[in-house]
């Protein structure tokens, strides 16, 4: 699978999943599609790669099984901490943007 710049799709669904237009879930898997199996890291600053690594490293650590989340506190992360990484994230690259 060829590379892409996917800059603009990762931004939209970080958009609808703070909006909750798409569950934690969904965000995630999306997210791994877009970023982490097909973004061509070349098109990324540095910054940019930054920001959006540690946003995948917390969407690959989502889970919303309370049990996974009591039994593994420290591995998994929940619904509030990946909506407050989405929101930093964009904050981030915005200003980035800005720059």
């Amino acid at each position: 699978m060829p590379f892409k710049d996917n800059r603009k799709e990762i931004f939209r669904i970080m958009r609808k999943f703070i909006h909750k237009e798409i569950s934690g879930e969904e965000f995630c898997d999306l997210y791994y599609e877009l970023y982490d199996k097909s973004i061509d890291f070349d098109v990324l600053s540095k910054d940019e790669y930054n920001v959006f690594s540690s946003l995948s490293e917390k969407a690959g650590r989502f889970s919303d099984s309370v049990s996974d989340l009591k039994k593994y506190p420290k591995v998994y992360v929940d619904y509030n901490d990946l909506k407050s990484e989405v929101e930093k994230s964009l904050n981030a690259l915005k200003k980035l943007k800005e720059e």
